[in-house]
């Protein structure tokens, strides 16, 4: 028996409203159902005595599932940057027109940890806080890794990293999905 595929993400958040504003207003997230657990359902899912959780559950447009959990035990500590401690260190989010986006949520007030910027692949990549200090990582994919990694991860597993660069030698530079002709069909 294996992992068959991720089945969600799961956050703790200090207030369940204002996170579930953040996620869907901002980043246009779907928010599909608020479950409420008394103490003897949240101890029997966390471990943890006299705690009532309130969970929301928050789906991408392509149907990936985020859980917001708020706990009755105030415990309000940020999250802290630290890229290089053990364990959680930030939630990925594909993205369409970082630019754009990262402009708006600034203008919105969003914490902006890293400015948006091009990496050597050619995908965006950006860096923010949720209203909790969770570090999100905003990616706009190239539709060079976009459609590699949709239509040929067997592929790419096999080929590894070095002769994934030759082929990408071979076929130029990665170009933006804006750089494609009218009528090109989305990568899916």
């Amino acid at each position: 028996m294996s992992v068959s595929k991720q089945h969600h993400v799961a956050l703790t958040v200090r207030d369940l409203e204002r996170s579930v504003r953040f996620y869907t207003r901002e980043l246009g997230l779907i928010h599909d159902d608020t479950v409420a657990l008394d103490e003897k359902a949240a101890y029997r899912m966390f471990g943890i005595v006299g705690v009532t959780v309130r969970s929301a559950l928050l789906f991408t447009p392509r149907g990936h599932r985020i859980d917001l959990h708020q706990f009755s035990s105030g415990k309000n500590s940020r999250v802290e940057l630290q890229f290089d401690r053990p364990g959680f260190q930030h939630l990925g989010l594909g993205v369409e027109n970082l630019e754009d986006l990262g402009k708006r949520l600034e203008l919105d007030g969003v914490e902006i940890v890293t400015a948006p910027f091009q990496t050597p692949t050619g995908e965006k990549l950006a860096f923010i806080r949720d209203p909790d200090g969770v570090v999100l990582q905003l990616i706009e994919e190239n539709c060079w890794t976009s459609r590699l990694a949709r239509i040929a991860l067997p592929a790419r597993l096999w080929f590894g990293r070095s002769r994934r660069r030759r082929a990408q030698a071979l076929v130029g530079t990665a170009m933006s999905c804006s750089d494609l002709p009218p009528g090109t069909p989305p990568a899916r």
